[in-house]
């Protein structure tokens, strides 16, 4: 078979797989849309509270990005870190924050709150938090019951 040949089979093989995924996501999570698109939004932030926990991190959250234009999304990420989320100010964050840089690195001095300025801010539903506490528990037993398999699994790699 040639190389494009190749490529073709495996990304062949990779729809069929994608689209036995999707039909064994909504077979576990539920038959609509929404109940798969706020599973991965919770798994997501499962994942930023386990990432921010592991790293010893637990001051401010500031969020960026297209996630953020989703107020869904906002307070679904708020309500399982359990904190205040501020939502950085668009656009041109980038430009901002290399500016920043600049000035710090040059010596000049500027209003770091007015640069640093939030947007706004998500406040997380306290009545939430032990459901997603007990959530983000079943989560960790399901990560450390993973890692059994993810070390047995063979680290092969495809140039696709």
């Amino acid at each position: 078979m040639t190389d494009y040949g190749t490529r073709r089979a495996v990304r062949a093989g990779l729809s069929r797989a994608a689209q036995s995924t999707q039909r064994r996501i909504q077979d576990l999570l539920g038959d609509t849309r929404a109940d798969v698109v706020r599973a991965i939004a919770e798994a997501v932030g499962y994942a930023t509270r386990h990432c921010l926990e592991a790293a010893g991190l637990d001051g401010e959250v500031t969020t960026t990005g297209g996630g953020t234009q989703s107020l869904a999304w906002r307070q679904v990420l708020a309500d399982i870190l359990q904190k205040p989320l501020r939502i950085a100010r668009e656009p041109e964050l980038g430009a901002r924050g290399a500016a920043m840089a600049a000035m710090i690195s040059a010596g000049i001095d500027f209003d770091r709150a007015e640069w640093t300025r939030p947007e706004g801010d998500v406040q997380p539903t306290k009545e939430l938090a032990d459901l997603y506490e007990e959530g983000f528990a079943y989560y960790r037993d399901s990560v450390e019951a993973a890692r059994e398999l993810w070390d047995r699994a063979p680290h092969a790699t495809m140039d696709l």
